[in-house]
């Protein structure tokens, strides 16, 4: 990626702290004041104090932080390219307002966004109005990112909106339309806004109970080079097309692919007979970067088998692109980067677009659990109380999962989510592709005594206990593919992981990348290989 990673590093924590400072000085205004302008705002003022009560002032600042960070980047996102009607942070050719704003002073309003407007309105009350109205709009194509804002996140939106110091203004000027232009800038620009807080869980690793999910998540983010990228897709992915369709022509827009010696054969994943059935998951996706690059390839494939273009984003995004993670917010930003390119590859399809397959994994409740199923003492079950640590490691098996029982009411719409959770957990996907969370050490004590009781061969870090994990998603004859730290080949420690890798498993490539794979991330050195593996024990052939 040609962008200067430097400066978006810069911006993204310096709009961090601009936002955390300007809505912890509003919420401490909101708690301490009873002024006419509040009055009318009991119920979400309730929400705001209840929500404080549960988390602590400090996350709940950081979550309405990153709601708006996100919101407000993806509208830039979407202005530079030309997909909103009216430019929402972005001004029109030769104008200074955003075009929306520009566009409403002159009476100009969809009627669609309801927005209140008043005789001699004030520019900054009706661009907040516009702006809130618009995000509750998209939250019918987009609710992983723009679900309906009602409560106190509305409130605590920063006022200064429109002036050359306001967040919105730097998130315009930091986002080039040059930028823009690539789907990753919001992948970096997340992985830059969490610098600070990834510098703090490190500080926190060695206490006494790891690390908590947020700050497990921080620690362990680090956007993966694009090269990686195509690396792993093209030879798990591309090689299972190759094998599929030998004679076609994707193998030349796949420079990192690494063909089939002459003379071995290469078997194709069960029940695979067409694009439509190859399923491809990253099961700690973060912002969504191998994902994307999968719809890529998948776009071609389906081009290839005839289908037509206006088909092709849905059902890529419905039938072969899976996705899981332990943050909301990478989340929320997978979810908008594979919308993003069904609306790059198909201009319509904001009209009515596919909900990604991406999840957030996060805890289920002990009654919830009880209700839902007659589940042994020793049931991995038990451990989605503490998902959010343990994520995509969590085993689960297909007959607990059918076993879900769901309920109406409160506990059955948490027995939906335990329900999706563990489909997404026990089933086998044709290709599995991730970079791993590195964690050494600050595993809480649910992480820790789960890799203990189910991953005793790899159980030193994170990484190698995915390489595990991985290869069980596979479906017989499926691809794993990953990038980690190098350690797993050498140290003694692993020596058991090595022999039943070597055992079980056919190792169809390997890059040995040292130190330097990580460069263009300021400040990251991880000594690194990336591979592809086969889940079928090795055979003299291949």
């Amino acid at each position: 990626m040609a962008t200067n990673t430097a400066a978006l590093k810069t911006f993204a924590q310096e709009t961090r702290k601009k936002l955390i400072s300007l809505i912890s000085t509003k919420m401490d205004f909101i708690l301490t004041q009873d002024t006419a302008e509040l009055r009318g705002f009991e119920s979400q003022i309730a929400k705001l104090k209840s929500a404080i009560a549960t988390k602590g002032k400090e996350l709940v600042v950081e979550e309405v932080a990153y709601t708006w960070f996100n919101r407000v980047m993806a509208l830039r996102y979407m202005d530079a390219n030309g997909y909103t009607d009216l430019k929402v942070v972005t001004p029109g050719m030769g104008q200074m307002r955003p075009e929306i704003l520009q566009e409403a002073m002159a009476g100009n309003i969809d009627e669609d966004l309801h927005v209140k407007v008043d005789d001699n309105p004030k520019e900054a009350v009706l661009y907040r109005r516009l702006l809130v109205a618009v995000c509750n709009q998209y939250g019918t194509t987009m609710p992983f990112l723009f679900e309906h804002i009602c409560d106190y996140t509305e409130m605590l939106l920063p006022d200064d909106l429109l002036s050359d110091q306001s967040f919105v203004t730097d998130i315009r000027n930091g986002m080039t339309d040059e930028d823009c232009q690539n789907v990753e800038i919001m992948g970096w620009l997340y992985q830059f806004y969490i610098t600070d807080r990834k510098a703090d869980a490190e500080t926190k690793k060695t206490k006494k109970g790891g690390l908590k999910s947020d700050e497990q998540a921080a620690a362990t983010q680090l956007f993966t080079p694009h090269w990686v990228v195509r690396y792993m897709v093209e030879n798990s992915l591309g090689r299972i097309w190759m094998t599929l369709h030998p004679e076609s022509e994707l193998k030349k827009e796949m420079p990192y692919y690494i063909a089939t010696p002459e003379g071995q054969t290469e078997p194709i994943p069960d029940n695979i007979h067409s694009v439509t059935d190859i399923s491809f998951i990253d099961t700690c996706c973060g912002s969504g970067h191998v994902l994307v690059y999968a719809f890529d390839l998948f776009s071609k494939m389906y081009e290839e088998e005839g289908f037509q273009s206006k088909e092709i984003p849905a059902l890529i995004i419905q039938n072969n692109i899976f996705g899981i993670d332990i943050d909301r917010r990478c989340y929320q930003l997978a979810s908008f980067a594979l919308t993003m390119k069904g609306r790059a590859y198909h201009s319509r399809y904001l009209r009515k677009p596919v909900q990604p397959n991406v999840i957030a994994l996060q805890n289920i409740d002990r009654d919830t659990l009880e209700r839902a199923g007659s589940w042994n003492a020793k049931s991995t079950m038990w451990q989605f109380e503490n998902v959010d640590t343990i994520g995509s490691l969590l085993q689960i098996s297909p007959k607990d999962c059918a076993a879900i029982q769901i309920e109406e009411g409160l506990f059955g719409e948490n027995q939906k989510v335990l329900k999706t959770q563990a489909e997404y957990l026990s089933r086998k996907y044709s290709c599995v592709v991730t970079n791993p969370p590195y964690l050494g050490k600050g595993f809480g004590d649910a992480l820790k005594n789960y890799i203990l009781a189910h991953y005793p061969n790899s159980k030193l870090d994170t990484m190698a206990t995915f390489m595990e994990r991985c290869l069980d998603f596979c479906a017989y004859n499926g691809k794993m593919s990953m990038i980690n730290q190098q350690t797993w080949m050498f140290i003694s420690s692993y020596e058991t992981l090595r022999e039943n890798l070597l055992k079980n498993y056919q190792i169809d490539t390997l890059l040995h990348l040292g130190p330097h794979a990580f460069d263009e991330i300021p400040g990251e050195k991880v000594q690194c290989a990336t591979f592809t593996m086969a889940n079928r024990k090795p055979t003299s052939n291949g």
